[in-house]
């Protein structure tokens, strides 16, 4: 162990877990973030739906849908794609700067569009 790692050891946030250079979630990051999915949503032949929350800091909107929809007008799938505004990458709506306070919650009709499109692909109503 390094001098550095045994000092850090001590401190009261080491047990969060210390990041070493061969941490397992650096290569998940590396992977993740270097695949693009628009070649395989170019391919997609089953329905999609695709849900985007419209303050999410995450996935950009904008940049989201400027890659999302040329892709998917050349897929031979059927696609729906719906964008809740004040949702975050969560699909959670939560009080913004200067709002008052109010308990993370779904964006209003998202989990009605999720029931509805689960039926509408399979004919059954999805159980709770």
């Amino acid at each position: 162990m390094s001098a550095a790692l045994k000092t850090a050891s001590q401190k009261s946030w080491y047990d969060f877990g210390a990041i070493v250079k061969d941490w397992w979630f650096f290569e998940f990051i590396r992977v993740n973030f270097a695949h693009d999915p628009i070649p395989v949503l170019q391919r997609m032949k089953s329905p999609l739906l695709i849900i985007l929350g419209g303050k999410d800091i995450d996935t950009p909107v904008e940049a989201s849908l400027r890659r999302l929809i040329p892709a998917l007008n050349g897929a031979g799938c059927r696609s729906v794609i719906q964008v809740f505004p004040g949702a975050g990458h969560d699909l959670r709506v939560e009080a913004g700067k200067g709002e008052p306070w109010d308990f993370p919650h779904f964006a209003p009709g998202y989990l009605e569009l999720l029931a509805s499109w689960v039926k509408l692909q399979t004919g059954k109503a999805p159980s709770a």
